[in-house]
């Protein structure tokens, strides 16, 4: 699994660097279920190692893209860095290299200088609309829903979450049902489900929530803290 990630990541960074479309701060691609989103990336990564195979002879080419492959490592796959498969925010540095790449070539020319200039004023409203994505918790666990076809259950979880953070509990709690509906072994839309029952003042169906995350994953302190309080105010209320 890891060397599939990490053979998706290349080509997945290389086509979003030259064609900046539907970007997302959270990005899971599941190979084996998802193979139509994961063979074009993984099949670009491919090309581009076989092109600078051919090209090793060309020494700067190669240290700028030995130097882009170094940033990038630790979040290929190789290491464990969270659960997503890649992440916009994970080319930043990875891409000073190409940068550089590309500002040499085009050095060289004055049409493809005047080419660029105009490229990088297209890029603007663009950048401003990126920025625009990671301005709150909301905003940007939106985009990560919206982008693609079907959600992972984190997405889901995690919009849900920063929604009942601003009041829209409605919303929220819409999700938290579609959650359970599709990911009915996820301990975490029980447990939140069971945050949201708390908060209404419903005690017993938060009690049931909570014991339905602890019984699927056991390992969850926050979860028994919560429980435990829930315990202590309805103690309180028979008082």
């Amino acid at each position: 699994d890891r060397l599939s990630q990490a053979l998706f990541g290349p080509g997945w960074y290389l086509a979003k660097t030259l064609f900046p479309a539907g970007l997302s701060p959270f990005v899971y691609v599941e190979r084996a279920a998802e193979g139509a989103r994961y063979y074009p990336y993984a099949l670009l990564s491919l090309a581009a190692l076989t092109a600078l195979w051919f090209a090793r002879r060309r020494r700067g080419l190669i240290a700028l893209a030995g130097a882009s492959f170094l940033f990038l490592l630790p979040s290929l796959g190789f290491f464990k860095s969270g659960p997503q498969t890649v992440a916009d925010r994970f080319f930043h540095m990875a891409s000073v290299p190409l940068s550089i790449a590309a500002a040499s070539a085009l050095a060289r020319s004055a049409r493809a200088r005047l080419a660029a200039a105009l490229a990088l004023l297209a890029f603007v409203p663009l950048t401003f609309a990126q920025t625009s994505v990671w301005k709150d918790s909301v905003s940007l666990w939106t985009r990560a829903f919206t982008s693609v076809e079907n959600p992972s259950p984190l997405v889901v979880q995690n919009l849900a979450a920063a929604l009942r953070e601003t009041g829209r509990e409605p919303e929220a709690a819409a999700l938290f049902a579609r959650l359970v509906a599709e990911a009915p072994e996820s301990p975490a839309a029980h447990a939140l489900r069971g945050d949201a029952a708390y908060e209404a003042g419903d005690l017993a169906a938060a009690e049931s929530l909570y014991g339905l995350a602890l019984a699927l994953n056991d390992d969850q302190p926050g979860v028994r803290v919560n429980r435990g309080l829930r315990i202590v105010n309805s103690t309180d209320v028979r008082g």
